[in-house]
């Protein structure tokens, strides 16, 4: 297990209960991942977990200026999916009727959720919007298959899981990267004002739900 955990690391994957139960187990354990901790240090990484530990990746340990070129390289990446993952979240919000944003282990069923965003214009409309942003795929009309595009690009990403239920149906379950978003959010909100900017006018949204 040891080496698995090791290698899903080094992959960039975060480990959570959802995707990966049995390493998120083995990283759970303090002994066990002090002693991939020691390992990955020898490399310039070390372990860490989101904030409320619902997941596990690599950091550089002590990042100098090679490393520090990969980060911002990195956050340049991630601020370009910051503002259709709030636009995401935002929506979930408003198609779950709820006040609680999406954590890991919460669940979407497309059936449900494409019949909530069918009935309301204002839904479809932010869905048609955030389809090309967070797709793969063009061409879509409909709320169902705009819809199941977006989650195959957020698991293709991992932020999703599918899993089957009742023959042919089947959920997304969200995943700890889902949280691994929310830190980095947090952090960027530190750094970059543009970010700032963005979960403000998230807020925003919320608030009028």
């Amino acid at each position: 297990m040891f080496a698995e955990a090791v290698n899903a690391l080094m992959d960039g994957r975060v480990i959570c209960h959802v995707t990966e139960p049995e390493l998120f187990d083995h990283l759970s354990d303090a002994d066990k991942r002090e002693r991939i901790n020691t390992y990955v240090r020898q490399i310039g990484w070390r372990v860490v977990a989101t904030h409320n530990k619902s997941g596990y990746f690599l950091v550089p340990d002590k990042p100098g200026e090679a490393t520090g070129a990969n980060l911002s390289s990195m956050h340049r990446k991630i601020m370009g999916d910051v503002r259709p993952m709030i636009d995401f979240l935002a929506l979930c919000l408003a198609v779950g009727q709820t006040d609680s944003v999406l954590r890991p282990g919460d669940r979407i069923y497309p059936g449900q959720y494409a019949s909530r965003i069918e009935a309301s214009s204002k839904l479809f409309s932010d869905l048609k919007t955030l389809y090309p942003k967070l797709s793969r795929s063009t061409g879509k009309k409909d709320a169902a298959d705009m819809l199941k595009a977006v989650l195959k690009n957020l698991e293709h990403r991992g932020y999703m899981k599918e899993t089957d239920y009742e023959g042919d149906r089947s959920y997304y379950e969200a995943t700890g990267m889902v949280d691994a978003f929310h830190d980095l959010v947090d952090f960027l909100i530190a750094n970059t004002p543009e970010a700032q900017e963005s979960v403000d006018e998230f807020i925003q949204q919320e608030s009028l739900l």
